[in-house]
């Protein structure tokens, strides 16, 4: 039988590529895959828990979720709050006595998209000790 040069040039390439793949998967390679496979998962787990710290950061933060005391709707106009039964944002029981009953009002003007607060005639309010 005689091969010829197609059979020939075609069992080349085949015997190349069978090589190609049989030195794809040596031992070495396949250490350097594990190896490279291993420092992205470090990469992946240290990415990971930097989302995580800048999370919880952002929830522990003076206007973060983890601070929310209260949720309350508020109406069109005049909202009223403190600790009297008569406001129309009834602070918690705990609260009383550390200030007057209404501590002042929040109004809300939807035409304007715009809310104020405004203080109770008496009260004194500070931020940030100013």
């Amino acid at each position: 039988m005689k091969i010829t040069v197609i059979q020939k040039f075609l069992m080349l390439i085949l015997s190349v590529g069978c090589g190609t793949v049989l030195a794809a998967s040596t031992p070495a390679k396949v250490g350097e895959k594990k190896a490279a496979a291993k420092q992205l998962d470090l990469e992946y787990i240290a990415d990971l828990e930097g989302w995580r710290e800048r999370v919880e950061q952002s929830l522990r933060r003076d206007n973060g979720w983890l601070t929310l005391a209260g949720r309350f709707v508020m109406k069109e106009g005049v909202n009223t709050f403190g600790t009297g039964a008569d406001n129309d944002i009834v602070f918690p029981a705990q609260l009383n006595g550390v200030g007057p009953a209404r501590l002042g009002s929040i109004v809300v003007n939807g035409k304007d998209k715009s809310v104020t607060l405004k203080l109770a005639d008496g009260t004194t309010w500070t931020a940030d000790g100013k």
